[in-house]
């Protein structure tokens, strides 16, 4: 699916799990959903990093152009190797390939994991940076752990709604890559299509409908 619908997938999915971050102090929630909806819109186009083209593609060019370019010596390996030996580049081609290994279930939780594992690590530097300031700009040490937990929990959310999305169209998701190939598909919508034009709208007026009787519940 296009760009703009996987980002409108990630905030929804960010929207339905903000009410978790409510807490009786209005700053460290506004920061904690702040932060799981900035991180959820990014994570909704990470998956995408297989293709150069695309809008994190080309952000994050210095990511892509080499998975790219590792792409193309596969290939050309795959080509020249006699026999046997073209194999396993022709599979290192295909995992690396679009809705490959970078959409995989797999490749999510570990990156998911990942994330949890680190937290200590960026919490401590950004305590170190926040103690640099002045002391009125330095921030409380909980509100930056929170802001972090809720930012790279929006990542994963936002990844993992990129698969399901992506799950909906007509070339489906190797799901299991790079261990099993096969992809996976649910239905066969096709990007670009009114069918995705649809869905994408529907999911902009769940999106501000669960906003409104969020925010009313919370006041």
């Amino acid at each position: 699916m296009m760009g703009k619908t996987h980002k409108v997938g990630g905030t929804l999915a960010a929207v339905v799990a903000s009410r978790f971050f409510y807490s009786e102090d209005l700053i460290t929630t506004g920061i904690c959903i702040g932060s799981l909806i900035i991180g959820s819109v990014l994570g909704s186009l990470l998956p995408d990093i297989d293709k150069k083209e695309s809008t994190i593609g080309r952000i994050l060019w210095f990511i892509s152009w080499p998975i790219y370019i590792l792409r193309v010596i596969m290939k050309l390996l795959a080509k020249i190797l006699p026999g046997i030996l073209k194999k396993p580049f022709k599979e290192m081609d295909e995992d690396l390939g679009h809705r490959g290994v970078a959409h995989s279930l797999i490749t999510w939780l570990v990156l998911s994991i990942s994330f949890w594992l680190g937290q200590a690590f960026i919490l401590k530097k950004l305590i170190v940076i926040s103690n640099m300031l002045p002391k009125d700009l330095q921030i409380d040490p909980l509100i930056i752990q929170n802001g972090i937990f809720a930012f790279l929990l929006g990542v994963s959310i936002g990844m993992l709604s990129h698969i399901l999305l992506d799950i909906l169209t007509n070339d489906g998701v190797a799901l299991l890559s790079p261990f099993i190939d096969t992809k996976f598909g649910i239905l066969s919508i096709k990007t670009r299509s009114f069918t995705e034009t649809v869905i994408r709208n529907l999911m902009v007026i769940v999106t501000v409908v669960i906003v409104y009787k969020e925010f009313i519940f919370f006041n």
